[in-house]
């Protein structure tokens, strides 16, 4: 199975670990927020199109939605995921017509899955080794129902513990805004 090509950067993958580190050393393991599953989670619905959308109609549904990725299901069966960084890496940089080529050509075919039932820690786990940013979260019959992502981790583990991580002061050379990088 190909894993999906969205490289989380060095920058994030090591702070990935780093949360991980730190919550084995402050206790979240037995605060049950690593071993908790991602239907804890507030995962919106998947965005599905099928596999002959133009790559200017599956940008326009990330937009649209505000999300960085759209799964890609042909007869209720998921067979890739277009993200962002294929946008840039596989679309933008091989200067492709955005309304000519159907997502199929780009996308991550059969990219790795979550269920429900998986814990977050093995999602982190994941996404870290894997350098994945994005990954489907399936049904038991393996139709695309949610997307979890590095930014839904990351404010799960905040809410869980906001006085562990939202009185921090913040760190020299990070963005404060969602938009600044």
């Amino acid at each position: 199975m190909e894993a999906a090509f969205d490289p989380v950067s060095e920058h994030e993958e090591n702070y990935l670990e780093m949360v991980l580190d730190r919550g084995r050393r402050r206790g979240l393991e037995e605060s049950g927020t690593l071993t908790a599953p991602l239907a804890d989670l507030s995962l919106r619905p998947a965005i599905t199109i099928p596999p002959e959308t133009s790559l200017r109609g599956a940008v326009r549904r990330m937009k649209e939605a505000g999300i960085g990725s759209v799964l890609i299901e042909d007869g209720g069966r998921l067979t890739g995921i277009f993200t962002e960084r294929d946008l840039l890496m596989r679309v933008v940089d091989e200067g492709l017509d955005l309304d000519r080529t159907p997502v199929a050509e780009v996308m991550s075919r059969e990219p790795q899955t979550l269920r429900l039932s998986d814990a977050v820690s093995f999602a982190i786990n994941m996404m870290s080794e894997g350098g994945l940013r994005h990954v489907p979260v399936t049904d038991q019959g393996g139709r695309p129902r949610h997307v979890v992502s590095v930014r839904d981790l990351a404010r799960w583990l905040a809410d869980c513990h906001p006085e562990r991580v939202r009185n921090l002061p913040p760190e020299p050379g990070f963005a404060s805004s969602r938009h600044g990088g």
